[in-house]
């Protein structure tokens, strides 16, 4: 089946969490209405480095556009005054004749909160 940026969009735009498209040509292609008040309004067309912003998650995105392979990092921010967490999957995904990568964001503050030793406790059990 042919690529279709309407279908692509129309698939983004069905699905409830944040997404964001990004091409191969490191400019943001689609996003969702989630995704904007992560990335803010009219992000299409912008290199996701003016938008994005963050160390951890720009390295991420550079490596799955580089080698195709799915990785998770974290995105932080802050909405109505509260720090907010979110898990980042990128994914590699074939837009045209090219691959990118689609970030699909996860609020994970609630797992934080929980338990905030969480990610000092699972570094200590790594080998």
């Amino acid at each position: 089946m042919p690529y279709s940026a309407e279908m692509l969009q129309s698939v983004i735009d069905a699905l409830p969490q944040a997404l964001v498209a990004i091409g191969a040509d490191e400019r943001i292609r689609h996003t969702n209405e989630p995704a904007l008040k992560l990335v803010g309004l009219n992000p299409e067309g912008k290199h996701f480095i003016t938008t994005l912003r963050q160390p951890a998650l720009l390295d991420t995105i550079e490596a799955t556009l580089g080698d195709r392979k799915t990785r998770e990092t974290s995105f932080l921010t802050r909405e109505d005054g509260q720090d907010v967490t979110y898990n980042v999957r990128c994914a590699s995904i074939q837009i045209g004749p090219e691959f990118g990568v689609l970030l699909s964001f996860e609020d994970v503050t609630h797992l934080a909160v929980a338990w905030p030793d969480a990610p000092r406790f699972c570094r200590q059990c790594q080998p």
